[in-house]
């Protein structure tokens, strides 16, 4: 089932946001076309370029290799988009064109969320690594310490690269 939205959608502020320029748009989110001159009035039967038309923009897709560039003097955006049904297309825009965005999937504006999380996954596979060694049977508790500090040791490792 495809989920299209109507021509005249109005984006739910609680969870999308308004992206005034293409020239914002960035891997990872989940996007619609805003225009409604642009989308298709899919209340009444339509054609099979209609469809084609609406398939393209009247459906939310996750957007990536996103590149902004010049042509002919004007700004364009392009990008892949890959819909829920799993079909993607490359699609190309001018970034004059304002795009609603959930706002769950704009990427962080803080610089440090990438490495809170990576230090998240180490410390979550230490804690892991621990549980799991010191459940084990038959080790002394002098392999147990010599263990624990090498799973100590290469976590700090990792944690050290991130930082």
């Amino acid at each position: 089932m495809v989920n299209l939205v109507p021509k005249y959608y109005i984006n739910d502020p609680e969870t999308e946001a308004l992206l005034p320029s293409g020239a914002h748009l960035a891997d990872g989110m989940r996007v619609l076309l805003q225009s409604s001159n642009l989308k298709v009035d899919i209340d009444r039967k339509l054609k099979n370029w209609e469809m084609h038309r609406a398939l393209q923009r009247n459906r939310w897709a996750v957007i990536s290799e996103v590149k902004v560039s010049t042509e002919g003097g004007n700004e364009i955006v392009s990008f892949v988009a890959t819909y829920d049904d799993g079909s993607q297309i490359k699609d190309t825009w001018s970034t004059s064109y304002a795009w609603y965005v959930k706002k769950d999937t704009f990427p962080s504006d803080d610089p440090q969320e990438e490495k809170r999380e990576k230090v998240q996954l180490y410390l979550m596979a230490t804690i892991m690594d621990t549980m799991q060694m010191m459940m084990s049977e038959g080790l002394t508790e002098d392999e147990k310490t010599t263990q624990l500090t090498e799973i100590v040791d290469k976590a700090t490792a990792q944690i050290l690269d991130v930082l």
